[in-house]
């Protein structure tokens, strides 16, 4: 029962990038945490059972994250992005410009707690949206009763220990390296404890492939002696990837609705609903 998820893809009107380029992530990620619910290799399984050992795995990510993207001229979406270490070579100081440490840390956990709180408040108000009007009492007390913060403390957490972990290895070493960011990376990835929701794990999985080969491009593409290996990428980046992932995933997606609905995400239930008007 994939095909009609597939042929809804071949169908669907031509996009903008910007527009094809959410679409297929969404979809794709979803379609990463149906793969996760249902796999039976050991190794996902026990990403799937562990706690620990799925806070471990995402702490790995985030660091590769982490390091790319200082590392790299990437222009790409993150929690969070280092401050850049100027000429890739080592400084007497931090690399974050006109704060102390201190106020640098303390900056990043008071935007990132603010940002927290509205996504939570935010998500309930959507959620809840449908009683506003029927009993606006209810729906304010409703929405301050259901919230969780959980999503909040992961944000400020995530931020709190990069930032805090740069400045100690930079006061530490003397000196400040581009390589304390995959360390520092790392060891901010143990706040996805707080918070351990496919949708997050899925997204950081995503988005360290795309920013490690965005990273090995450029690398390639800059180097004089690898033509064999530039003409691979860009024979590779002429493939419709974005387009192939919407495919697939719209298939799988609709196939998962249908005969495993106890997996499929909560979204792609909304979305299947919408589209087939609660059919």
């Amino acid at each position: 029962m994939a095909l009609p998820g597939m042929v809804s893809a071949l169908l669907a009107p031509k996009m903008i990038h910007s527009h094809l380029r959410l679409q297929s992530i969404t979809f794709f990620n979803m379609m990463l945490e149906v793969l996760i619910k249902k796999s039976e290799l050991k190794i996902v399984k026990l990403i799937r059972k562990s706690k620990i050992f799925c806070t471990f795995t995402f702490m790995i990510i985030s660091g590769i994250i982490m390091n790319f993207l200082q590392k790299g001229n990437i222009n790409q979406f993150w929690l969070i992005s280092p401050a850049k270490v100027k000429n890739n070579e080592n400084t007497k100081h931090c690399s974050h410009e006109g704060k102390s440490c201190l106020n640098y840390l303390k900056d990043g956990i008071i935007k990132y707690t603010t940002l927290g709180l509205i996504l939570e408040i935010s998500r309930r108000c959507i959620s809840l949206f449908s009683i506003l009007f029927k009993n606006p009492f209810k729906f304010l007390s409703t929405v301050v009763s259901s919230l969780k913060f959980r999503l909040t403390l992961f944000l400020a957490c995530y931020v709190g220990i990069f930032r805090m972990v740069s400045c100690l290895l930079c006061f530490s070493k003397k000196k400040d390296s581009p390589d304390h960011s995959k360390i520092a990376g790392f060891f901010s990835g143990i706040a996805f404890f707080i918070y351990p929701q496919y949708q997050i794990y899925t997204l950081a999985l995503t988005k360290c492939v795309e920013i490690s080969w965005n990273y090995a491009s450029q690398k390639i593409k800059s180097s004089s002696s690898s033509t064999l290996l530039f003409s691979l990428v860009k024979r590779i980046q002429t493939v419709p990837i974005l387009w192939l992932m919407r495919f697939i995933s719209l298939g799988v997606m609709y196939h998962t609705a249908l005969f495993y609905p106890h997996l499929s995400p909560a979204f792609n239930h909304k979305a299947f609903n919408l589209c087939s008007n609660d059919a």
